[in-house]
């Protein structure tokens, strides 16, 4: 506690934890008798498995700390199966002072011990090898996220599914937390189950399937922002559904950092193409499409607001598939086409194949795929204007 308003004791009062599953909680907080003037700097929560070293920290950016009383809260994600964690609610004064509420605490639900790979056998995605699987509703009401350890302890497979005429898988990403960037995000376009009804939002927020303090925190942008975007890898006009789909693009797991220049030109040119080929895509045909960084040697960094380092690419690539079904669904036909950007304002876009883009990058791109048709697909090069296309 400490000096409040109108002489009063300032309070912060830490709250019951809610939303707990295997993976994440929401942390709630309320305060009173805050000092306004000047105004609180920060509210946030302290966090921990130690009770005497809560030394995680995850701020409520949101929250207007121009008011005497009021409430603030935060949403914790990427955290260990079956543990207990302690938290604890903090604002900081002008003056540099804390008040702290008491610490509480929380256990975490056990994850599944069986694999469920349903989504990892999708067309779109790369071969993945992955030893454990967990599931959790997220705070959008009908959307889930489906998340798989790997061998790498830094790095996570997600997938996020929606709601619309069922559950739909949204997209999937192979997450490094070491770059604080997904290394491919796969995703499929078709216009039957994936139509074009809503327009995009700008709801940026951790994404709770990954470890927030993996993430960079994006709620204003990078701290050079006059230099580097926001840089979407699936763009949130890929994704327009549903609102709720659309917000689960605007996770900051799915954020790399990208000039400029570049977000605006070429990378938002061949976004826009793409659009159109899965705009055009009609009956079962459907187009699959795998995007993603590539750090290539002496590749820099930038920080997150909270001095965190981001990997900045040197390249980016984007592999496309496109697959025709029968009656019956059975794949037909595919082809493919691969398109490799230098990650500098006024690049143009390389026509390639995805068996190149493979070699770039030691993936496995569309390993569903059956192997009769996926062996030539990628390894034909094609302008996008190869491919049916649709405006908007």
């Amino acid at each position: 506690s400490g000096g409040g308003a109108g002489g009063q004791t300032a309070t912060v009062t830490t709250g019951n934890a809610t939303n707990v599953g295997a993976r994440g909680a929401t942390l709630p907080a309320s305060f009173d008798n805050i000092p306004t003037n000047p105004d609180p700097t920060a509210a946030f929560f302290r966090y921990g498995t130690d009770p005497s070293s809560l030394t995680s920290e995850i701020y409520d950016n949101n929250t207007l700390l121009n008011t005497a009383s009021g409430s603030f809260s935060a949403t914790l994600s990427g955290l260990s199966e079956n543990t207990t964690y302690y938290y604890q609610a903090v604002m900081t004064l002008a003056d540099g002072s804390d008040v702290k509420g008491a610490v509480c605490s929380f256990k975490t639900a056990s994850a599944s011990t069986t694999v469920n790979r349903a989504y990892l056998d999708c067309y779109e995605i790369p071969s993945v090898s992955v030893n454990s699987y967990s599931s959790d509703t997220e705070t959008y009401g009908d959307t889930k996220y489906h998340a798989y350890g790997t061998s790498n302890s830094m790095q996570r497979v997600v997938t996020h599914t929606f709601a619309y005429n069922g559950t739909k898988r949204n997209y999937s990403m192979l997450y490094d937390g070491n770059k604080r960037a997904a290394l491919w995000v796969a995703f499929a376009m078709n216009t039957g189950s994936y139509p074009w009804l809503v327009e995009r939002t700008d709801d940026w927020e951790y994404d709770p399937a990954i470890n927030s303090l993996w993430q960079p925190e994006l709620y204003s942008g990078y701290a050079e922002s006059s230099t580097y975007d926001r840089g979407h890898q699936v763009a949130a006009h890929d994704r327009e559904t549903t609102t709720n789909q659309v917000k689960q693009t605007t996770y900051f797991s799915n954020m790399t950092p990208q000039l400029g220049g570049f977000n605006g030109g070429v990378w938002s040119s061949l976004e826009m193409d793409i659009q159109k080929i899965g705009n055009a895509t009609s009956g079962r045909d459907t187009l699959y499409v795998v995007t993603g960084p590539i750090f290539g040697s002496g590749y820099g960094t930038t920080n997150d607001k909270k001095g965190r380092a981001c990997a900045v690419p040197t390249h980016y690539y984007k592999c496309i598939m496109m697959v025709s079904f029968s009656a019956s669904g059975v794949a037909q036909s595919a082809k493919g086409a691969a398109y490799l950007l230098k990650h500098e304002s006024g690049a143009a876009r390389q026509e390639v194949t995805i068996d190149y883009i493979q070699s770039l990058t030691g993936f496995d791109f569309f390993a569903n795929v059956p192997q009769s048709l996926q062996t030539a697909a990628e390894n034909e090069t094609h302008p996008t204007s190869d491919f049916p296309q649709k405006s908007f």
